[in-house]
């Protein structure tokens, strides 16, 4: 984990010097180089607002996994090369292999967000298959021959 947060803490640091360069690219490019008192401060908000996002999108996870190393008080098993699969967390979670419910919720959300740009009509049928594929992905064990 601490590996992770060094990768991720390195990168957010490209990007941070990464933005100080393009800063600075762009004021020298779009000032006037000739008279030295006629420079304003002009700064591209897009590629500027873009580069330092991708700072924050680096540090903050790499702040979190720095801090959850620290309270986890010692090496994972993850981290550690010669632990055996067995010292790990069993149950990552449960997810249906044959389940179409997926395909039919992804169908519905191309419906839904290509009528957001055709048409209102469109947007309300993809809304209606949206919520009948969430209330039948999420209640698929509760009936039929997989109840329980």
């Amino acid at each position: 984990m601490k590996t992770n947060a060094r990768i991720l803490f390195g990168l957010g640091a490209f990007f941070f010097l990464a933005l100080i360069g393009y800063v600075v690219s762009v004021y020298t490019l779009t000032n006037d180089t000739i008279g030295l008192f006629n420079h304003e401060l002009r700064i591209e908000p897009v590629g500027t607002t873009a580069i330092a996002m991708a700072v924050g999108m680096a540090w903050f996870p790499s702040f979190f996994l720095f801090k959850a190393a620290k309270s986890t008080g010692g090496q994972l098993p993850e981290d550690d090369e010669y632990a055996n699969i067995d010292e790990a967390d069993p149950d990552y979670g449960f997810y249906s292999p044959w389940s179409w419910w997926p395909f039919v919720m992804a169908g519905a959300a191309g419906v839904l967000f290509m009528g957001l740009a055709v048409g209102p009509w469109l947007a309300v049928i993809g809304g209606v298959l949206m919520l009948v594929a969430i209330i039948g992905f999420s209640f698929e064990y509760h009936r039929g021959r997989l109840a329980h």
